[in-house]
Parts: structure tokens; sequence; C-alpha cells
């Protein structure tokens, strides 16, 4: 392995075959990332970019189904005493998310006035970026620097949801070329329950995964469009299990965690006795903002579907013959497809069957909503029996009403970018502006939503709209305005140019 400036224990990278393997290790934190475990990736997959001896990238955690506080037995204790409480298991995870309890201790420290010494001069000086800034900055890298690595180098990832995937998670699996279930994944963007926004490039990419290459089954299940689904899990972080990500097509393959040893033992064989050794010249910036893997379904029985990339020959028919039949016309999305397109429209067709006795395929889809209000307004409208309503209302109660406002906000400005002709780079700088607003702003949510979350608990969060529904109702201009509108797309603080694409691409420092 070569040497690493950013070397840290809650990332362990190794090299197995020509597979380049990537561990997360941070388990006390549900392996959330943290700012060194992000350089440590960048620095990696610069490492590896031009290696003939890489041909793939794994990522995965150090999970396993066996995942708990391990106890110590006391051989001298009396052998009558009674044996101690069992030990709470902790549930496998892939990665939570973004170290947010870390964020936001640092970003009120920043907040508070600097201490000044007898000579006037601030105490606190430093040339050190604040971790409020530096933190999104440097993800939105790696997010990017994962984008090139499977779209520009065209070494296949594959990230293996072993356990819980949520937020920065979900960056830095989205954009690979495959992303494996097993039974205990469980997916989500909760941004809103915390105060803040479904980031990570989420927005671009999500869409552009999502059920793309969904081919007519016989008695296929229901299927809204991504249009219809989206909004919906950004807005109330609802948590997808393996039948659902299966579906929707987040994830491509689904794996019981018992075999998962013997998978990555036939990924190193297959890359082990790989000839391919060629090299990508540097790409140009165009092809640096390409986003059209050419994949396929392959269809398996009880409707399970695993999603195979046709120029990748070498991982491809290995997850495959791995993959497992899940049924998914009974999954959660699918039992409620026509109340999500209800709610959220965008067209779309729903095919029902002789036994499908939820669906009434006499109800028009309606046109999408105006307004998040509207959205609220048609879920109230649904039977009282829906538990799609239910949840979906309950979820928006509790939610940050600034944040439910920015994720609307952002996700009509993002549909109206029709034909995809937004690049990820334009996304990621508009999330940065959103994020750094955030740490800053006096009205933001973020802390107090880590507070509630994860810091004293000790009462539900004190938003800064008590109403959430008054604030859909007449906050929604002032929030987009203090927010949304400083955002100078000319002039971004985060960006990417085109001499950082060149540099990442020739080995050298991603500024």
């Amino acid at each position: 392995m070569p040497s690493q400036r950013f070397a840290t224990t809650k990332l362990l990278p190794h090299q197995a075959g020509k597979l380049g393997i990537l561990t997360l290790n941070n388990a006390k934190a549900s392996h959330a990332l943290t700012l060194d475990m992000i350089l440590s990736a960048q620095e990696m997959l610069q490492h590896w970019w031009h290696n003939p001896d890489i041909s793939a990238l794994l990522l995965q955690s150090s999970s396993t189904d066996d995942d708990a506080t391990a106890t110590t037995t006391n051989h001298n204790q009396n052998q009558t005493a009674p044996p101690p409480p069992p030990t709470k298991r902790r549930p496998p995870s892939f990665c939570a998310g973004g170290d947010i309890k870390a964020l936001a201790l640092a970003c009120r420290a920043e907040q508070q006035p600097q201490h000044k010494d007898k000579a006037g001069d601030s105490a606190a000086t430093t040339t050190t970026p604040p971790l409020s800034s530096e933190f999104f900055r440097q993800e939105y890298y790696l997010n990017y620097a994962l984008h090139l690595w499977s779209c520009v180098n065209k070494k296949p990832q594959i990230s293996v949801w072993n356990g819980v995937v949520m937020g920065g998670g979900v960056g830095l699996s989205l954009f690979g070329s495959y992303r494996i279930a097993t039974e205990h994944a469980l997916w989500a963007m909760p941004e809103t329950a915390i105060g803040l926004f479904p980031d990570v490039g989420s927005m671009w990419a999500l869409p552009r995964v999502m059920m793309k290459q969904k081919q007519p089954q016989p008695q296929q299940e229901p299927q809204p469009q991504p249009t219809a689904i989206i909004p919906y899990l950004l807005l109330t972080g609802h948590r997808l299990r393996p039948d659902d990500l299966l579906y929707t097509g987040l994830a491509t393959h689904y794996v019981p965690s018992q075999d998962l040893p013997e998978l990555q033992a036939a990924l190193i064989q297959a890359t082990t006795t790989s000839n391919s050794t060629k090299h990508h010249e540097p790409a140009t910036p165009e092809e640096a903002q390409a986003f059209q893997p050419q994949t396929t379904k392959t269809t398996t029985n009880n409707n399970s579907t695993a999603t195979t990339t046709t120029v990748d020959p070498l991982i491809a028919p290995v997850l495959d013959s791995f993959h497992r039949p899940l049924p998914t016309e009974k999954c959660f999305l699918a039992q409620h497809a026509q109340e999500l397109q209800q709610v959220f429209g965008g067209g779309g067709e729903t095919t029902t069957t002789d036994d499908d006795d939820h669906q009434d395929p006499s109800l028009p889809i309606p046109p999408p909503p105006q307004s998040l209000l509207q959205v609220v307004e048609r879920l109230q409208a649904l039977p009282s029996d829906s538990v799609l309503a239910r949840s979906a209302l309950a979820s928006l109660a509790q939610a940050s009403p600034t944040s439910l406002i920015l994720t609307w906000e952002l996700w009509q400005r993002r549909q109206q970018r029709q034909n995809f002709d937004e690049t990820l780079a334009e996304h990621l700088a508009l999330d940065y502006h959103v994020s750094q607003q955030l740490m800053q702003r006096s009205d933001s949510d973020f802390y107090e939503g880590v507070r509630a979350a994860l810091l004293d608990r000790s009462k539900p969060p004190q938003w800064h709209y008590a109403s959430w529904t008054d604030a859909l109702a007449h906050e929604t201009e002032l929030v987009t305005t203090n927010y949304l509108d400083s955002f100078d797309a000319e002039h971004p603080a985060w960006k990417v140019s085109d001499s950082t694409i060149l540099k990442f691409v020739n080995d050298d420092k991603l500024e």
C-alpha cells in the first residue's frame, strides 16, 4: 500500500488481487463519515486511479451479523452468581451519514465570540478552515471523485449495503456501478428531521438511477414514476428495506449477508485472473460530466430483478451469480404506488392484476403539485385508513419547517432543469451554498435538530417556525429568499474547475 498523508484507523484501505477495498471502520458512530475518513478516501482514489493492478473498487464497512459490543467473562467469579445481562446488539451499518454531532458542536463553537489575549489579538487565530465549511467542501469533492471513478475511469465500484445507509452513505455509493443490499439494508435520506436537507448530489443522481431500466414483467407490480417517489423519500425520510431498494433500482443486487465473505472472495478471484491493464487517458471536462451507465435488467423468478452493466464483463457475472430472488410486488412502495401518484402526480402507468385489490385503475393521475402545501392537502385527502398518508403527515409534522421548504424548493428547481442539463458540479455547488447557509444563519434549525436527536435529547426540537403548516403557507418565499436567492451561480464558493478535473485524473492533488 502507498504511504498516506491522511491515514486513519476509521478507514481501512487495502488491496486484494486487483480489487481495491475501502472499509469504513467507525463502528461507534455507525460508520459515520469524519473529515479524516473523507480525505483518506480521496487520497486512495487518486493512488488507485491509474494503477493497472486495480480493476475495481469495493466499499464496505466492518459491520458483521454479530456486530455488537463485546463482553468479557470473569472465570474467577462465583459460579452461582447470576450471569451478566445480555449486551445490547449494535445493528449493522454501511454508513449512517456524516458525523453531524461533531459538525453541530463545531458550528456552535464557531459562532461564539472569540477570546482575545492582552494584545487584543484573537487567541483562536488559525489558518485551518472551519470544520463547518471544510467538511462539506471535501465531502462533495469525494462525491465528485466517485462520480469520476465510475463514469470516466470506467473501473466498477461496488458498495455493500449491509445495514444502515443514510445521507453521506448514500453519497458514497449512489454514483457507483453496483449497490448490493443484504437483509439488513435500511436506506433513508432523513435530513429534514435534523434541520438539514438531502445533499451529496442526491437530487441530481436519484432520477438518473431509479427505475430507468425497468422492463415489463409478468403480473407487473405498479410502477409510479421516480418523480412521484423521490420527493416523498426526501421530504419524509421514509426508510426503505431491501425489497423497496430492488423495486426502485437503488439496489442493483440482493445478497444475503451470510454470503458476503464468499462474494468478496469471488470478486478478488475475478479481478486477480483478469488481464485488464488498460490505461485511461485524462478525461475531458465534458466526459467527466457524463453520467450514462450502460445498464440492463436481468430478471430472476419471483419478480426479483438484478441490474447488470453491459460494458463490465468482469464484475457483473460474479454479482449476478450471487444475486438471490427477492419478491418486490408487495413492497411498501408498490403497495402504495397509486397513492404516491395521487399525491405527487408526474404521470407513469399502473399495471394491475386480478388479485391486485389495492389499486383503482379508474382514478386519473393528477398533475404534479404546485406547492408543498398542496402536497399536504393531497395527503390529507387520502382515505382515513391510508398508512402512507398517516405516516407521511406524522413525519412532516416532526420535521424542520425550514428544511421542508428548502427540500421542496430545491427539488422544484431541479425539476425545472429539463433533459438533465444540469451538471453534477453545478448541482454540488448549490448544495454547498445551502449547507453553509444552514451552518451560519441564526434562524437555521440545524443545531437544534442535532441537539434533540443526538446531543442531550432532553426535549423535542424547538424549530424556528413553531407551526409547520403556517410556515408552508406564509414563510416559503422568505426562506427561499434567505437561503437560495443569494446563490451566485457565476462565482460559486464550491466549484470543480476544468483544471481540477484534469489534475485529479492525472493523479495530482484534488483541490
